[in-house]
């Protein structure tokens, strides 16, 4: 978000390409793949910080008067949208475009990443069936509550109520649970209570509404 407001200020009519992908999926990717890469990150900070920063990034979004282009990561391979990212692009579609590359190489992916791309190719990513059996049936609800602004691309969310959502703000994340009993992170103990209750107030300040008093912008 820093960077998007900095750069807006010197180029004001640029267009912004965005890449979305469901929710949970990402959340899921954002800590398991993380987890297993940089053991340091198994804390309540890394946790608090990804599960913030995929509702507020799109909340910064949805609120920008600029020209934008969301492509689903689900659908990034669909030859309508890539033809719909030419347009946006305006340049002329080519072959080359069904190819990821950097500096003319095959792009094969990122270190966190699990999956290895061959040649540069579309990775479909993974679908429902692995964050469901990741978050627990309470942990989807409480999570569908927060990331409900996803709808409008037609994600697969399962709504709750509010009352019942504040009544669940104390609820404990079973990947929460995780952080919590993993060994090496018990000398972090106290750390991770005060990112605990830093989620516990964001979930509050949501279901009441004035969540507009946290500042929207990731956290360091």
């Amino acid at each position: 978000i820093q960077n998007s407001i900095k750069v807006l200020e010197d180029f004001p009519e640029a267009k912004l390409l965005i890449t979305i992908r469901h929710p949970l999926s990402n959340l899921r990717s954002g800590l398991t793949n993380w987890f297993k890469f940089d053991k340091s990150r198994i804390s309540m900070w890394h946790v608090f910080s990804y599960l913030y920063r995929i509702r507020q990034d799109l909340k910064y979004l949805l609120k920008i008067k600029k020209k934008i282009l969301f492509l689903k990561l689900e659908e990034a391979n669909q030859m309508k949208l890539k033809k719909k990212l030419c347009n946006f692009l305006s340049i002329k579609y080519h072959s080359n475009i069904m190819r990821a590359t950097v500096l003319g190489k095959p792009w094969i992916g990122d270190k966190i990443s699990k999956k290895k791309s061959k040649k540069g190719k579309y990775i479909k990513p993974a679908d429902e069936k692995e964050f469901k059996e990741f978050f627990s049936l309470k942990d989807i609800q409480l999570l569908s509550f927060i990331y409900k602004d996803y709808k409008k691309f037609n994600y697969n969310l399962q709504i709750i109520k509010n009352l019942t959502f504040l009544q669940n703000t104390f609820y404990i994340f079973t990947f929460e649970k995780f952080v919590f009993n993993y060994k090496k992170k018990k000398i972090n103990f106290y750390r991770n209570i005060k990112y605990l209750f830093f989620r516990i107030v964001f979930f509050i300040s949501i279901s009441l509404k004035i969540d507009f008093l946290f500042k929207n912008k990731h956290i360091s």
